[in-house]
């Protein structure tokens, strides 16, 4: 009798439990969502997208404590070929984060403002070029076609929505030309690009980072306008879905917090960095590292610095201009209130970010000419196969150091060397150069396109030489 009422007063109580505290919520864990659309292909979106998730440094971010000590994260990265797919997914619920070029992030922002089911904020910058480089317009390699100026009446591909696609409308409007008229244009993703490009099905293909280079690296293309010529500096940043961004803003942080220890990664060792991305990515180290390297194409900040909002307003004007959008204010779209609370938090100055340019030139000793290295403009490298990349001075101290390498028969991965205009890091072999000659002195500049190198020529009263003259110069 003893033993039947004890085991009644158990199951009384097992039932009550049952009743009062459900299995369903005895056992259940909250799940957390957090989508981020990203591009692998995209240089400039790395420091939001496939490094942090190569590296885990959002996992290392998100919080455990507080109100999130029982939560479940369930972080999905999805790739894409560009930003306005991105827009897309966030329109349709299934991101909650995206990270695209200037112009994308316009039509998103407008996306905002236009639509009543679609809300979001801008919250913070991640890479950058102050000259508008990244973008570029290439031909195929056996063209006669060496300047924008000579397409007109011929059809090129973009990426429709893209930053390229914006330079291209930049381009077209600085030179008063109307589309399908002066230029027809139509839409390919970056991989279709290069395969036109490569069979020559078309006159030209622009794109964003760091296509243009990587056709140009592989043999296909030859650029002939880059994004500095459009005269808008080149732009990427991270837009997040308001509701999601107002309801967990820790984790909003804790991504800005993973941006940030990105960036750092990225500027610590930039060679390894540069074949850990081929590995990741399928984009040959070479160009990675013209990208990320010292003196490369690529900067990294992720503060709302003045111009680059007047560089967005311009964009949208431009996008406005071309009937692409709607008349709009960015302003309540902008918001880097969260990426403030981040800088705090980490024992960094905001304001002073804001006044800082973070410029990082090829700097050290060329044991070739025996110089310091300190002319950004002319600075130059030699990547030797299997050995560190090595910097020089001056295009011409470079090739004496290729001559030199060519002839003990020692490879060499590429070369890198500078346009004295806008110091914008080029690929050594695939730059125009001027031969100036100065008494008994000889000077060699290079320059991004023909273009450039031609006029600069008529007006110092140098020479074009290619690549193969400009060593063969040397030796002589």
């Amino acid at each position: 009798m003893r033993i039947y009422k004890k085991r009644f007063s158990y199951l009384f109580i097992v039932v009550i439990i049952a009743i009062v505290f459900p299995p369903s919520k005895l056992f259940s864990q909250e799940t957390i969502t957090i989508g981020i659309g990203h591009q692998s292909q995209c240089t400039d979106t790395y420091a939001g997208g496939i490094i942090m998730k190569e590296m885990g440094f959002l996992e290392k971010r998100l919080p455990h404590s507080g109100k999130y000590k029982d939560v479940k994260y369930h972080v999905v990265w999805k790739d894409f070929t560009s930003g306005p797919p991105i827009t897309k997914e966030m329109l349709e619920g299934k991101l909650q984060i995206g990270i695209m070029g200037d112009y994308p992030l316009i039509l998103n922002g407008y996306a905002s403002y236009s639509r009543n089911d679609y809300a979001s904020y801008m919250v913070a910058f991640t890479g950058f070029n102050l000259h508008g480089s990244g973008n570029g317009i290439v031909v195929p390699a056996s063209s006669h076609i060496y300047s924008i100026e000579d397409l007109k009446g011929k059809k090129i591909s973009v990426p429709f929505g893209s930053a390229a696609h914006g330079m291209v409308l930049k381009a077209m409007s600085d030179m008063g030309w109307i589309e399908g008229e002066d230029l027809t244009l139509v839409s390919q993703q970056p991989a279709e690009g290069e395969a036109s490009i490569m069979k020559g099905e078309i006159a030209g293909h622009a794109d964003f980072c760091p296509w243009t280079e990587l056709i140009e690296f592989r043999g296909y293309g030859r650029k002939i306008f880059d994004g500095s010529d459009a005269g808008v500096p080149y732009l990427h940043g991270v837009v997040v879905e308001k509701t999601f961004a107002e309801t967990h803003p820790e984790l909003v942080k804790a991504y800005l917090k993973a941006v940030l220890d990105t960036e750092e990664y990225i500027r610590s060792k930039p060679e390894e960095l540069s074949e850990s991305l081929e590995k990741m990515t399928g984009i040959e180290k070479e160009v990675q590292y013209l990208y990320f390297g010292p003196g490369g194409i690529l900067t990294h900040d992720t503060t709302f610095k003045s111009q680059w909002i007047r560089a967005l307003k311009y964009d949208a004007g431009i996008l406005q201009k071309m009937g692409k959008i709607g008349k709009f204010d960015l302003t309540p779209w902008l918001n880097d209130s969260w990426l403030r609370e981040v800088f705090k938090e980490n024992g960094m100055d905001y304001e002073a970010q804001l006044k800082r340019k973070e410029l990082i030139n090829v700097t050290g000793w060329d044991e070739e000419c025996e110089m310091e290295i300190i002319e950004p403009r002319m600075a130059a490298q030699i990547w030797p196969q299997g050995e560190n990349i090595r910097g020089y001075v001056s295009p011409l101290c470079m090739m004496k150091a290729y001559n030199k390498l060519a002839d003990s028969g020692q490879e060499v991965e590429t070369i890198y060397t500078t346009d004295f205009e806008t110091g914008l890091k080029l690929f050594g072999d695939k730059a125009y150069y001027v031969l100036l000659n100065k008494g008994m002195e000889s000077t060699i500049l290079s320059f991004a396109t023909r273009r450039q190198a031609e006029s600069f020529a008529k007006k110092g009263k140098g020479k074009v030489i290619t690549f193969k003259e400009a060593l063969s110069s040397v030796t002589d």
